[in-house]
C-alpha cells in the first residue's frame, strides 16, 4: 500500500497532478486591440453572466454608476498551434494560408458573441470579479492573460443570434450582415459592403458587417442554411435575407422609396 502511495506521488510529480480545471468557460467579446486576443467574459455586477453592452452604456448613456462597476474577463490568447472545434465535434479552420491572417482572431469574434469551453496552458486561477472604470470591454486593463491550446464553440441558433443584433432603440438605421464563403484576405475585409455604406442618407443609416468567410462557415451552419446569405435587420427584426449583394441592394434602395 504504502508503495502504491509513492508510485502515484511520483507520478503526479511526472506527468503534473492539478485539483484546478484549466478550462475557462464563458462568452466570447472581440474587443482588443490585439488581434491575436479575445476577451473571454464570465460575469460583471450589472447582468450577472450576460454581457450586454445595450444596457450598459455602449450606444447611450449608463445606467449605473461607473465606480460600481466589478467584470470577471481574460485575455485569451490564440496561436497556430490553438485547436478550434465546434462543441458538436468538427473542427473549426480559423485561419487561412496566408501569413498575414493569423492575426484575425478578433474579427472571428467581433460581430457575435460566442459561449465557449477555453482550455489553456497555464494553470487557471480565477481573479473574481475586479474593478473597472467602464464597462466597455475595449477599456479593461489588467486582465490576466492565458494562450488557448483548444477553443470548443458552441454554434448559435438563427433566433439567438437575431437576439443579439436587435436593437430596441428610437434610432431608424439598417443592419445589414453577410455571411460569406469567399475565403478571408485582409483587403476583402476592409473593402466588403462597400456598397452598403453608400446607401445610407439624413433618414436612416445603413450599417454593414461581414460576419463569416469560408474559413468559419461552420462557426454559423447551424443558423444560416446556405452561403453566401445576406440578413438585413432594422429595429423589429428581420426584414430581408438575400443571397447575393446586388438583390440586397436593390432591396434597401426600394424600401427607401415606400
Amino acid at each position: 500500500m504504502k508503495s502504491t502511495y509513492i508510485f502515484l506521488i511520483l507520478a503526479c510529480f511526472l506527468i503534473g497532478c492539478s485539483t484546478e480545471s484549466d478550462t475557462i468557460s464563458g462568452t466570447t467579446i472581440g474587443q482588443t486591440d490585439n488581434p491575436f486576443m479575445f476577451i473571454l467574459f464570465k460575469e460583471d455586477s450589472k447582468n450577472g453572466d450576460t454581457y450586454d453592452p445595450l444596457t450598459i452604456g455602449t450606444y447611450g448613456e449608463y445606467e449605473l454608476d461607473e465606480d460600481d462597476y466589478h467584470v470577471e474577463a481574460y485575455l485569451i490568447y490564440v496561436t497556430d498551434q490553438t485547436r478550434m472545434m465546434a462543441r458538436r465535434g468538427e473542427e473549426l479552420v480559423p485561419f487561412a494560408e496566408e501569413e498575414d491572417v493569423l492575426g484575425r482572431i478578433s474579427f472571428q469574434f467581433s460581430n457575435f458573441k460566442f459561449d465557449v469551453d477555453v482550455t489553456v496552458k497555464e494553470p487557471f486561477e480565477s481573479t473574481g470579479k475586479g474593478k473597472q472604470m467602464t464597462p466597455s470591454a475595449y477599456s479593461w486593463n489588467l486582465i490576466p492573460v492565458y494562450t488557448a491550446e483548444e477553443i470548443i464553440v458552441t454554434q448559435p441558433t438563427k433566433e439567438e443570434l437575431i437576439s443579439q443584433v436587435i436593437y430596441d432603440g428610437d434610432m431608424d438605421f439598417l443592419t445589414v450582415i453577410e455571411f460569406s464563403d469567399d475565403p478571408f484576405t485582409i483587403e476583402s475585409h476592409y473593402m466588403a459592403g462597400e456598397a452598403f455604406w453608400e446607401l445610407g442618407n439624413f433618414n436612416r443609416s445603413v450599417f454593414y458587417t461581414r460576419a463569416s468567410t469560408k474559413e468559419n462557415q461552420l462557426l454559423f451552419d447551424q443558423a444560416i442554411d446556405s452561403f453566401p446569405t445576406f440578413l438585413v435587420f432594422n429595429r423589429d427584426g428581420v426584414v430581408f435575407e438575400g443571397k447575393s449583394e446586388d438583390e440586397t441592394v436593390s432591396f434597401i434602395q426600394s424600401s427607401e422609396l415606400e
